[in-house]
This record gives C-alpha cells, structure tokens and sequence, in this order.
C-alpha cells in the first residue's frame, strides 16, 4: 500500500520546480520532484494542480505580462501530457486569466489557444465544456462594433473545437437576439424640414448630362422612422404574423422598396463618391452597427454596401416567413395573399441587388446560393441534426456463403404430386389451397388496412370547409375514430413521429392538426367533394352578378365620399390621444380594432397618452378611410364631442359637411 502524501510539502516542492520549468521552459524538474516523492498518484496530482493554481495566483495580483501567462500554461499542458495533473487544469488556469486580466492580455493568451493543437486531442476532452463556458464569459465582455475581429476568433475557434452537430451550437428551439435593439430618433430634426435648409449657391455650373454630386434621396421623417423600424422586424420576425404587425411591416418595406427603386446607384455615382475606398483593397469595410442620425440616412442609403446589406436582411425576413420551421406553431403560416406578397417582394430585392453596383449580379448569384444552402441546414435542424459521419461498412471480410436449405418436415410428409398428406383429409385440403403459404398470407386479398386516403377523406373535407358540419358531428371528436386514426397514423404516416415543442392538450386538436398536413400531401383526397365545390361556384357566380351593379354604385358613392374626405395630421393625433387618454380602448373597439390589437398597443407603450397615440397613429396611416368626419361618430359615443371641436375646429366641420 503507497504511504500517503504530505499535501503541503509537496506543494511547496512542485511549486519550485514549476518556477524553474517556467524559466528553462522545460519539466524535467517537475517531474524528477513528481518521481522522487513517495505515494499515491491521485495525491500527488492534486497538490500538482493546486501548485499550478498558486503560481497563476501570484502572477494575477503582481500583473505579469501576457507571456508569463502562456508560460505558465505550456508548462501545464505539458504536465498533462506526462499524467501528472488532471486534463482541466490549463483550461482552469485560463479561465482564471481571463476573468481577471484586461482584453489586449486576454487576446495574446487567446492567439495562443487558437494556434495550439493540443485543445482537439482526446486527452482534453473533459474540459470542453469549461472551454465553452470560458469562451462565451469573454463574448459578454466584448463589443461587437470595437472588437470585431476578437469576437470573430472567438467563434471560429468554437467551430473548430465543436462539431456542427453539437448541441452547445445549434439553437434548437430557434431563439432569437431580443437585446439587438436598433436606436432611433422619435422627433423630426428641424435641419431636415424643408422649409428651414439652406440652399447652397452653385459656384461651378454644371454641364450637360452631368449629375450632381451632392443630390441624394430626399428624406423626410416619415420614411426615416419606417426604415429604422424594420429592423424590429429583422430582430424578431414571428411578430409579423399578427395582423397589426403584418401592415405595418408590409407598408414600410413598400415604402423602402420604392425608395430604392426611384433612387438607383450608378458605376458613375459610386466612382465619385467612393474613389478613395476603392483605390484601398485591404481596408476591410463591415457595418457592426447602425449608425441610426437622421441627418446620415441619405448618405447611407447611396452606400452600396448599406443597400445590400438591408436588402439581404429583407430576403433573410422573407426565407424564414416561407420557410417550414419546426419551432412554429400551427397558426404562424402565412395566407395565399400573403405568400404571394413575399414572393413578389423577393424577386423585386433580387432586381434590386443586381442593379446595385459594383457587380451586382454576382453578387445577387452568391447570395441566392447562400441562402438555398440555409434551407438544407433548417430541414436539418428539422430532423433532430443528425451526425454528418456516415458508418463505416466493413468491406475486407470474405461474402459469406450461402448454406443449403435443410429438408423440412413437411418434406418428408410430400407426395408425388407435391401435395402434402397431413392424414386429415380436411386438414391437407387446407393446407394444400397455395403452394407457398407464407406468400399467401402476404396477398394483397389478405390486406385489411385501409389506406390514409381512404381512411381520413371525410375528415379531410370537415376540417377544410367546417362551415358544412356541425362541431358535434366531426369524425375528429369521435374517441372510436380517433383511436383507429392513430393506429393508422403510426403504420402508415411520417407525420405521427414528428417532434414537436408544443404538444395539443387534446386528441381532436392533435387529429385536425395531422389532417391539415395529409390534406397537403393527398391532393386527390377532394376527388369526392368536386361536385359539391361546383354548385358552390355556380351559387357564387349567381350571387356575384346579382351584387355586381349595386357593388358598382357603392364604389361610385364611395369614392365621391374618399375625395372629400380631409386626412388627420400626426399634429392632430397627437393633441387628441392627450384628450382621449383613459378611454381610448373604447374608443378602439369603435374603430374596429380587435382584441389582439389592443393588447399589441398596451405592449409597446407605457403611458396611457402613448398608447392613445399608437393606436390613432396606426388607424391613420392604415386605413383609408382615415379622417375626421369618420373619428367624429365614435368620439360621440365615449363624449368625446367636445375633443373633436377641440382638435379639428371649424375646417373639420366644414370637411364633414
């Protein structure tokens, strides 16, 4: 039995050798003095590592230089090669540095964890995971607009260390950066009112043909706060599919859409403003943050480097809407209207992208490329990401050679004939029905199972049109349906193993959710119902032609009504959400604002006054029938008249009239 070890003597003892090591750079006294003390291994290993901990403490409070700490740690590591301390201990050791020392000590210490080999051997192994931990404490210390370039060696570092398939790496339930919050102003800089610029004299005039270099696109506040607000939609995009949300997004990427589109960049353009950059190949050029001054937003948006990168953000948006993302629920899909909407926005941004220059078809073929490759990395997130190592097949070993086949009994009971005589008449006429009775049982005359097409097609047609079927009667609320349902679902359906973050709480929420997605794969489940659709076209058609002449006057009255109709001012929304305040929830269920909406407004302000005034800002900029004459009837109903007098006065009333 090893006589035990004399913890602090032998500290003391390695801590010598470790000086010296440092000095020679080299652990033959170490291990002389880990040879030469009589024990246990174990013991000896913990007063190892204690006197690696005791050294890095001492060079932590004298404030040594970045190459003492890599010092310290090549002799660590060295220490683990020769088994005599734990394989965490250089990870610990900088860990230690890290927390304590300032980041241009933190990055040389680093360069030398990125460059050694030694992080990916197996003997490591053990410690990846205070690595990782290690590695994400400095990315909280660092800013991603002044340590670009650190941040970026940190993460690729992390890549090469853990495997794409690792699940420290992949955000599997999909969040999302809430903390990424774009700044902007909420006034209108009076510099940017038109009436209040200077004009500059022309000291040159300008030829023929010539374009003037410092015309920009014309910037008001409005188009200044709906760009800036898209990028709350880039942040977290599943806010867009409430309705709310989804107008607002849909105007303002309009808006954007058709900046860009009458104020396109030229070759002529870019070499005019950007001679000097071009003319600097290595200067790396990145947007790590917005700068968000209203003054600045003409000059960014003739940047080609900023127009693409809002660009790519906006096909970014649009991939994720389309996309079949596993971390959705049910309802976050997308409408045919839509659909349709994002696919004709994302050709207009690719258009876009290829007129921007320089080269900017190339650049629209790279990134069209990169995000079709984004796609195969979400179906295979879908699938629970799998290994990317396929197994080996052995292929050295000889074929194995087939043995014959032994004589049954059933041989030996056959006839001439090749019958088999089982001594019953009754039973060898049973048996004798098929030559091969295994392949008669797999028959397809023996197959009772009935098909998904088959089995689900009234429950198909329930759920697509529940207008038709009264809820009782659903086959899906049916507990002796939904049981053989399942039974099938789990014989003949992938959907049935398909992982899920949200289970339903019931079985017929569980089955109309499984129908809607067979009814996307059995196209031809609605053969049956094709003559009930058609009498309801016909019905339609008739009901159309007889409402189309009163639909056309309505339209007529309708738009002498619009022309005479006067708009309300942001001026104005803003003196009567001060009027409003308590009762402007009331006032909202008037305007037609449902109850989702309504809890969308309290959300995004804090005060009374602010959501008053969301919520009449979002009724004027969306409605068309936006005006004073329509506020009037429902400030009557929460006596609110005065307030109306108040605000729009005799104009108001003159408009109404």
């Amino acid at each position: 039995m090893a006589a035990c070890v004399e913890f602090e003597a032998a500290r003391r003892l390695f801590l010598e050798a470790i000086r010296e090591g440092c000095i020679s750079s080299t652990i033959d006294g170490l291990e002389k003095k880990y040879k030469e003390i009589e024990g246990n291994d174990a013991e000896k290993r913990v007063a190892v590592e204690q006197a690696f901990k005791d050294e890095v403490y001492e060079r932590l409070i004298t404030k040594s230089s970045a190459q003492d700490f890599i010092s310290i740690v090549k002799l660590a590591i060295l220490a683990v090669e020769k088994e005599m301390t734990q394989a965490i201990t250089p990870i610990i050791m900088m860990g230690d540095i890290f927390e304590t020392q300032t980041l241009d000590i933190c990055q040389d210490v680093f360069n030398y964890l990125q460059s050694a080999s030694w992080i990916t051997e197996p003997s490591f192994a053990p410690g990846k995971n205070i690595l990782l931990r290690l590695c994400n404490d400095i990315l909280k210390r660092l800013s991603k607009s002044q340590n670009t370039v650190f941040c970026g060696q940190i993460q690729m570092f992390l890549v090469k260390v853990f495997p794409p398939p690792a699940k420290s790496g992949v955000n599997l339930q999909g969040h999302f950066n809430m903390e990424n919050v774009t700044e902007y102003s909420l006034t209108v800089d009076d510099d940017l009112i038109p009436s209040t610029r200077e004009e500059k004299p022309i000291s040159v005039e300008m030829e023929e043909g010539e374009m003037d270099e410092h015309a920009g696109v014309p910037i008001d506040y409005n188009l200044y706060r709906k760009f800036w607000i898209l990028q709350d939609f880039f942040r977290y995009p599943l806010q867009v599919y409430n309705r709310v949300s989804w107008k607002q997004m849909q105007h303002n990427t309009e808006e954007v859409l058709r900046c860009f589109t009458s104020y396109k960049l030229d070759e002529v353009k870019m070499s005019s403003r950007n001679i000097t950059s071009l003319k600097q190949p290595d200067r790396d050029v990145y947007f790590a943050k917005y700068l968000t001054n209203q003054k600045l937003l003409d000059l960014e948006l003739s940047d080609s480097n900023f127009r693409r990168s809002v660009l790519v953000q906006l096909l970014i948006l649009f991939q994720f809407l389309m996309a079949s993302v596993k971390f959705k629920l049910d309802v976050q899909e997308l409408s045919e209207e839509q659909s349709k909407w994002v696919s004709d926005c994302t050709e207009r941004v690719y258009e876009l992208i290829k007129e921007t220059p320089p080269g900017g078809e190339k650049f629209a073929e790279i990134v069209k490329h990169v995000l079709s490759r984004e796609i195969n990395w979400n179906h295979w997130k879908n699938e629970g990401c799998p290994s990317f190592v396929s197994k080996v097949f052995e292929t050295d070993k000889p074929p194995k050679t087939q043995k014959s086949r032994k004589r049954s009994i059933a041989d030996e009971y056959r006839l001439k004939d090749k019958k088999i005589n089982l001594g019953n008449t009754e039973l060898s006429r049973l048996w004798n029905l098929a030559p091969d009775n295994l392949g008669a049982c797999r028959s397809q005359a023996r197959v009772f199972l009935p098909s998904l097409e088959d089995f689900f097609e009234d429950a198909i047609y329930q759920v697509e049109s529940p207008s038709d079927v009264a809820e009782t009667e659903k086959l899906v609320n049916d507990g002796n349906y939904g049981w053989r349902a399942l039974r099938l679902l789990a014989r003949c359906s992938p959907h049935f193993f398909t992982y899920s973050n949200m289970p339903p709480k019931t079985l017929p929420l569980y089955l109309e959710g499984m129908i809607k997605k067979l009814a996307k794969d059995l196209p031809s489940s609605l053969i049956k119902h094709e003559e009930v659709a058609e009498e309801e076209d016909e019905q339609q058609e008739e009901d159309e032609e007889f409402l189309k002449h009163e639909q056309e006057e309505a339209e007529q009255v309708n738009e002498k009504a619009e022309s005479q109709l006067e708009t309300v001012s942001k001026d104005q929304v803003q003196a009567l959400a001060a009027r409003v305040l308590g009762r402007w929830k009331k006032l909202a269920k008037l305007l037609h604002f449902e109850d989702d909406e309504i809890e969308y407004f309290e959300s995004e302000a804090a005060s009374v006054a602010e959501q008053a005034e969301k919520m009449l800002q979002v009724w004027a900029e969306n409605l068309t029938d936006a005006s004073p004459p329509v506020l009037r009837p429902a400030l009557s109903e929460c006596e609110l008249e005065s307030a109306w007098h108040e605000v729009f006065g005799h104009d108001a009333a003159t408009a109404d009239k």
